[in-house]
């Protein structure tokens, strides 16, 4: 309602223009207001001057009527809009676009009807680069939302992006080329600005208890640690220039005492000490073995696409059975509708399997001589770090979870380095890693060419490996 009767008589208002009905108002609700508004004075008038028709307490009847039959018409008028605003958005998500402005980082473009979302060339690499540091780990929604601004994102209005729109922005499925409009989720056109794994890998951080939150003190261990007896978050904080942890004593923890950071951090430092092979020589050895030997690699991705591609043509023939039984009528199309649906939905993922087990194959090859390497240099990487988000950085990368208790740190390393831990533990007990002095023999058999003799190589010295990169393949793929 445009005209707010409170307002009129609070100022004393009489005399009220309005170009016609439809413009004051568009329900028989606000009507009913204006009535009384009306009939409470009689100098009270409305003027509608397109009409031509002055409502008063005094009106004659057929003015009345004509008032009561323009109000009708207004409604009818509005609800016509309606329709046919909604009849245009389902077209619009019919074709795979979304109905309105788009989120930060894409742009309107087209003519009028034909408009499109596009990707904002001067903002999109600000909203990929958001999704990337949330996805470390290491920022609070707010911590995200100064680094952006300090990075050059800014809102419509040129303003810092605030936490909650920061929120909204990381929850979007839209980045990664669904569209969600009343509550279900289309399958969009537009071009994604993230694949579907970085969003996920988001999601799962931002649902996540122990996300980082925003504090004042910037502290190494802050959120990382749970208490042993009751899974509590530890809690630290300052006392007397020295930080000091302890259990937030959830569920009524008997669990008191206080820990200093120093001495958890040196612990850390040892667990990833851990994870080096003694011998440098062999651990050198084992690194060009990984950069030089595809075959096992090679192997795994043609079995997989194998599988996946039998799966793909048998969901296929089913959805083309389907097909027919509808045509002879032997379904209804009910049924028809909602299974095609669930074969159609399971197609697409398999396709897209597919392409990323057939593109993962470089780079799950990278990953796995980056996950050695970074093993071999972790406990350098962390006593030289010189900022506490490095820290943590590494911390994350490596743990799944780490415990105190009573300042002993227990911990669960994540599923590739657990691999790669349970592989160096063997190695360095074994008879290779303490009687291998010189492997000058094992890298001229890896330097003669043989294929044969790569392979004889790897197995002889350190067998163990073979099965470990099998097992950490498996865990990539299952992670992508």
């Amino acid at each position: 309602m445009v005209a707010d009767p409170i307002y009129l008589s609070k100022n004393k208002i009489h005399n009220l223009l309005c170009e016609k009905v439809d413009r004051l108002s568009r329900n028989l609700k606000e009507a009913v207001v204006i009535n009384d508004w009306v009939e409470a004075d009689k100098e009270r008038k409305i003027h509608f001057v397109k009409q031509n028709l002055v409502i008063h307490k005094e009106a004659k009847s057929d003015e009345k009527f004509r008032w009561d039959i323009e109000i009708v018409l207004a409604k009818k008028y509005i609800s016509n809009l309606s329709e046919e605003v909604k009849k245009g958005q389902k077209a619009k998500i019919a074709e795979g676009w979304l109905p309105t402005k788009p989120p930060l980082g894409y742009k309107t473009a087209g003519e009028k009807g034909k408009k499109i979302h596009v990707i904002n060339e001067d903002v999109s690499f600000l909203v990929v680069k958001m999704f990337k540091l949330y996805s470390t780990g290491l920022y609070s929604l707010q911590k995200l939302s100064d680094e952006m601004f300090k990075l050059g994102l800014r809102s419509r209005y040129g303003n810092k992006v605030v936490k909650s729109r920061i929120g909204a922005t990381l929850s979007n499925p839209f980045y990664h080329g669904d569209v969600v409009w009343n509550g279900k989720t289309y399958e969009g056109k537009q071009e994604p600005l993230i694949d579907k794994d970085l969003f996920d890998e988001v999601q799962n951080i931002l649902n996540n208890k122990t996300t980082p939150k925003y504090g004042k003190h910037n502290f190494l261990f802050k959120g990382v640690f749970e208490c042993r007896e009751c899974g509590g978050v530890v809690s630290w904080e300052n006392q007397k220039k020295i930080t000091y942890g302890h259990c937030n004593f959830y569920r009524k923890c008997t669990k008191r005492p206080w820990y200093k950071e120093e001495e958890i951090d040196n612990q850390v430092a040892e667990t990833f000490k851990c994870l080096e092979i003694k011998n440098k020589r062999l651990a050198g050895w084992i690194n060009k073995a990984l950069k030089q030997s595809r075959k096992a690699d090679v192997d795994f991705r043609e079995n997989n696409i194998k599988v996946l591609a039998d799966l793909l043509g048998r969901k296929k023939k089913k959805l083309d059975t389907l097909y027919e039984d509808r045509l002879d009528e032997r379904i209804t199309i009910e049924k028809y509708d909602k299974r095609s649906k669930d074969l159609e939905k399971e197609i697409k993922d398999l396709e897209s399997k597919i392409k990323k087990v057939d593109s993962v194959d470089e780079k799950q090859r990278e990953r796995k001589i980056t996950l050695f390497e970074l093993s071999q240099d972790a406990y350098k990487l962390y006593k030289e770090a010189k900022s506490i988000d490095k820290k943590r950085k590494l911390i994350k990368e490596v743990f799944d979870v780490l415990y105190l208790d009573n300042g002993s740190i227990q911990f669960d390393y994540k599923d590739e380095f657990k691999v790669l831990a349970e592989a160096i533990l063997e190695t360095n007990r074994s008879k290779t890693a303490n009687s291998l002095k010189s492997p000058i023999n094992i890298f001229e058999l890896f330097n003669n060419g043989s294929t044969k003799g790569k392979t004889d190589g790897l197995t002889s010295a350190c067998p163990i490996w073979l099965r470990t990169w099998d097992d950490v393949r498996k865990v990539i793929i299952e992670e992508k």
